[in-house]
């Protein structure tokens, strides 16, 4: 019950990243990852050096798919070393948008080649020193999403999530002696199941008291960046699929 009553919302700005000039991508910024980890595979799909014709037959050519894999392994290891609740751990030199700093994605994309890397070890911003490991991986479940635009052309992209199917399968009245008749969450699987590495290097994700843990939520809006226009809304449940079902939904609305 303290838990419940001492819990707030916290409001936090959006993330807004132009993409291929025309459009200005918003997102959930960290302790989501998903739009630092979407921008990234975008960015580093226009800035690799295996360019690939994307459709083939009407569906994904396998080489397109190969570079998109090898961007999303390498999205995947910075969001693995650096995104976490940002009171508690604080975002690379220069801000969360280092991780998607032109010069940066260059450098990153430049290690994308015609064969897979294998595991991707996480980049290096600029000026940026770390003591955190990153965090091993691990399931994610549940999460629901809604897309609403009104018809005065107001918009919302919602996700919500109580993590697993049916959260931790308690109501909150079911002898809990909390009110209200929901489902509480199960998100402590959200964090890091282990607090540090072989190493004892600690993991940003970790649990700790009044920490909220890292998730992959990734709703968007999309606008025209000269007109201000929205053109979309977006998001998706899935776990970490979210991020590939966010990402591949932007690449084949806009770019293809």
């Amino acid at each position: 019950e303290a838990d419940l009553s001492g819990y707030a919302p916290k409001p936090r700005e959006p993330l807004c990243t132009d993409w291929k000039t025309l459009y200005r991508v918003c997102g959930m910024p960290p302790p989501a990852s998903g739009h630092i980890a979407v921008m990234q595979i975008l960015g580093l799909l226009e800035r690799s050096p295996v360019q690939a014709a994307p459709l083939q037959g009407g569906v994904p050519s396998a080489d397109w798919l190969h570079t998109y894999t090898e961007a999303a392994r390498l999205a995947f290891a910075d969001r693995a070393l650096y995104v976490a609740d940002p009171d508690f751990v604080p975002a690379p030199t220069g801000g969360w948008g280092a991780l998607l700093d032109d010069a940066y994605l260059h450098r990153r994309a430049a290690l994308i080649g015609p064969r897979s890397m294998g595991t991707a070890q996480p980049g290096v911003p600029t000026g940026t020193r770390t003591a955190f490991a990153p965090q091993a991986d691990q399931p994610e479940y549940g999460t629901s999403h809604i897309s609403i635009v009104d018809g005065d052309g107001q918009a919302v992209a919602m996700t919500t999530t109580i993590e697993a199917v049916w959260g931790s399968r308690i109501m909150s009245d079911g002898g809990t002696g909390l009110p209200g008749g929901f489902l509480l969450n199960n998100q402590l699987t959200d964090f890091s199941l282990a607090p540090t590495d072989a190493q004892g290097r600690p993991v940003a994700n970790r649990v700790q008291p009044g920490k909220r843990p890292r998730s992959s939520m990734s709703p968007t809006l999309v606008f025209d960046r000269r007109s201000g226009q929205l053109l979309m809304s977006l998001g998706s449940p899935g776990g970490p699929a979210i991020i590939h079902f966010t990402a591949k939904t932007l690449v084949g609305t806009l770019d293809w």
